[in-house]
């Protein structure tokens, strides 16, 4: 190290010549208060900071920062620090305590109530019946699968007798693929009744007694075989009136007044030898004093 300055000097005939002016560091003696750096100056520089030295005793000043601001790349320590001063200072009692007692604006903490069956307002359910509505969850999940079972085998039966009454079913049919086929088999059961019945031979009516006029009308009929016997017994002034089978009185099927005139119909179901009886008397009054019987046979 040196301390040597360099001078340049141009004579009155413009030679330039360089001096040097000073003294080498090397050939200089110090002494306590001849130095080129005191102890003091020494002192402060080795009690600089390093980038990796211990700062644990480091100490600065700060003003908090006016408003809420986030911190920033490069900026002063100060300002971050009083940054966050100011974080720190608006953050309320709840914070540090952590108590439900120091929050503002708290909401409000409903009662509970364990069961299914509160219905007044400000209650919330109890964790307990989590368990009582998945047990009921669970029965009727089981109650339902057992009931889809039952209905499938019902729907398999079903489907079974429609094929084996003429008309397809499949085993995993709809319910409107089940009606509508139970409509086809009645359609078809229907129309083979009535193409039959249009075959067979159809019933003949016999008119076997008929009498009108006054006094008494009485006559009884032996079936010559199964069949129906057809009795209208009418009259103004009906005294006495009845229709009999093998002796038995037989309710009228209807009874109506029609201008005055009483009309008794009997509808007599009857086997082969069976005796059908009409009797009717008819009182004198006058004018009105006619009746009449009449009986048919059905087969």
């Amino acid at each position: 190290m040196s301390i040597i300055k360099r001078a340049r000097w141009k004579d009155p005939s413009g030679k330039v010549t360089d001096y040097d002016l000073g003294a080498n560091a090397a050939n200089v003696s110090q002494d306590s208060t001849h130095r080129f750096v005191s102890d003091t100056e020494k002192n402060n520089w080795n009690a600089k900071l390093g980038s990796t030295g211990d700062g644990s005793n480091l100490t600065s000043k700060f003003s908090q920062a006016s408003s809420r601001t986030n911190l920033s790349s490069g900026e002063k320590d100060s300002v971050s620090k009083g940054k966050i001063m100011k974080f720190f200072a608006d953050l309320k009692a709840v914070a540090f305590s952590g108590s439900y007692n120091d929050l503002a604006n708290k909401p409000s903490i409903h009662s509970l109530a364990n069961n299914c069956t509160t219905t007044a307002s400000g209650y919330g359910l109890d964790a307990r019946q989590g368990k009582v509505l998945m047990d009921k969850a669970n029965q009727l999940s089981s109650e339902l699968s057992s009931l889809k079972t039952s209905f499938q085998d019902g729907i398999k039966k079903i489907a079974g007798k429609l094929t084996s009454l003429g008309v397809s079913t499949s085993n995993t049919a709809s319910p409107d693929t089940i009606s509508n086929n139970i409509q086809t088999l009645y359609n078809n059961r229907y129309n083979e009744g009535y193409n039959a019945g249009k075959a067979a031979a159809k019933p003949t009516c016999s008119l076997v007694y008929s009498q009108a006029g006054s006094g008494t009308k009485d006559y009884t009929y032996t079936a010559p075989s199964a069949g129906t016997c057809l009795v209208t017994l009418s009259g103004v002034n009906a005294g006495t009136r009845y229709c009999q089978k093998n002796g038995s009185n037989q309710s009228p099927a209807r009874q109506y007044d029609t201008s005055g005139r009483m009309l008794f119909e009997y509808i007599v179901p009857v086997n082969a030898g069976d005796r059908v009886r009409a009797y009717i008397q008819i009182t004198e009054d006058g004018n009105w004093n006619s009746g009449s019987a009449s009986m048919y046979f059905v087969k």
